[in-house]
């Protein structure tokens, strides 16, 4: 005698959660073979197949439970899981949306489609969803750490702050959120306890070289330079928001570098081979690519690097350390570009001797920093180096540029502040 298919099923469901996917797959596809229609075995196995990782059977499997039951909220919130890992981003919104439609009290289902939301910088939605998501289940750990995440990129360190510790109440040993918490206080300029916080850290993880180089700042330290771990991990957090994060803070340095070399070489100026060190998502190249017959960019960011290579600005993009590129390459250039970028070198001699290798003779290097009026160069509590006008002076004649103009300059607003530095224009010597 045959076995009935509510058996099957409950036997299947007995083999799936105890992840013996093959006995579950056998039994869910003799369920189907024998009914097409049952809409659970399709929606379950989709569900196991899209764990598998094998996304286009769960699409397909999802695709026909939906057709058979389009306001199942369960079935459409696994088909937008299925959107969300392919990264269709708005098929899988739309999903969710409909799920929350059939059933608003799904509180992982509110916190996808916030994460969907924050990616595509929609953030007034992405904050609703998360404080939803929150309402509905007050100890969700990743929807307090993702608003944290939220309010930090938007400079609501207070928020930030708070969502942070709520995280920590949760679970005590995380330390992405400890990090989070560190970081937000440190941005809100409380250092003590941001020390503190980077310090449980260092117990968490010793040889974790980013929260060492942290904790240095805030103690009054200034090592040479930043590890490429913490620079690379700071924008891969920050590219999906880069540019609007930048705009809110009045950000105008590559704009203020292209007037400055219209301003030297004038308008009708065009350089031949340009590399732009630190490019980020590309706001420099964009701004720079009507003067040049060639432009390439170089971050240690892989997350930025795919941002500007979204943008199609550049013709080469490079995901190394500046000085390596610039130490391996056998291209000469005629304009170097450094927006912002000396913020996380610190000592700039190898840069410069490096720039200096590949710089054609007459080129250009157009740089901005943060200004120093004492030690050469100095690591602030922001994690951030600031240079002095003398040591650029010093390191232009060791190197053989000239100065061809500097100007203080307004590199950003903190809370409502402007931080001040200088823009540099300096030039090969020789023939």
């Amino acid at each position: 005698m045959a076995t009935p298919p509510h058996k099957l099923f409950k036997n299947a469901l007995k083999m799936h959660t105890a992840r013996n996917f093959k006995a579950a797959a056998d039994l869910y596809q003799k369920i189907i073979r024998g009914d097409p229609g049952h809409i659970d075995a399709l929606y379950m196995f989709g569900t196991l197949k899209a764990e598998q990782g094998d996304l286009a059977a769960a699409h397909e499997l999802l695709m026909q439970a939906a057709a058979l039951a389009p306001h199942s909220p369960m079935i459409q919130n696994n088909l937008g899981n299925v959107y969300l890992k392919s990264e269709r981003l708005d098929e899988a919104a739309i999903c969710y949306q409909r799920a929350l439609q059939y059933n608003p009290n799904m509180h992982e289902t509110h916190f996808n489609l916030a994460s969907i939301c924050l990616r595509q910088e929609k953030f007034a939605e992405a904050a609703q969803g998360f404080e939803m998501a929150i309402t509905l289940k007050p100890d969700f750990f990743r929807a307090h750490l993702y608003l944290g995440n939220l309010h930090k990129t938007l400079g609501n360190h207070p928020k930030a702050i708070h969502s942070y510790r709520k995280a920590m109440e949760l679970e005590q040993s995380s330390a992405e959120a400890l990090y989070g918490l560190a970081n937000a206080l440190a941005l809100h300029q409380e250092y003590a306890e941001a020390a503190t916080c980077f310090r449980r850290l260092l117990e968490l993880h010793p040889d974790d070289e980013s929260t060492k180089f942290a904790l240095a700042a805030l103690q009054g330290q200034t090592p040479e330079t930043a590890p490429r771990g913490y620079v690379s991990s700071i924008f891969d957090e920050m590219a999906e928001s880069f540019d609007t994060h930048l705009t809110q803070l009045g950000y105008r340095i590559p704009e203020m570098l292209r007037d400055m070399m219209i301003n030297i070489a004038g308008a009708d100026a065009r350089f031949k081979n340009c590399i732009d060190l630190g490019c980020g998502t590309g706001m420099s190249g964009a701004a720079f690519k009507p003067y040049t017959a060639r432009i390439s960019g170089v971050d240690l960011s892989s997350k930025m690097i795919a941002a500007a290579r979204n943008k199609a600005i550049y013709d080469a993009l490079f995901e190394e350390d500046l000085v390596e590129h610039l130490s391996r390459n056998d291209e000469f250039f005629d304009l170097v570009l450094a927006t912002d970028v000396f913020i996380y070198v610190g000592e700039l001699r190898s840069l410069f001797a490096a720039v200096k290798q590949r710089m054609m003779a007459g080129g250009y290097l157009l740089f901005s920093t943060e200004r120093s009026d004492d030690a050469e160069y100095v690591l602030r509590p922001s994690g951030r180096y600031a240079h002095s006008p003398a040591y650029i002076e010093s390191l232009a004649a060791e190197f053989g540029f000239a100065i061809t103009y500097t100007s203080p300059a307004k590199i950003r607003m903190e809370k409502g502040v402007p931080e001040m530095g200088d823009i540099f224009a300096l030039r090969r010597n020789g023939n």
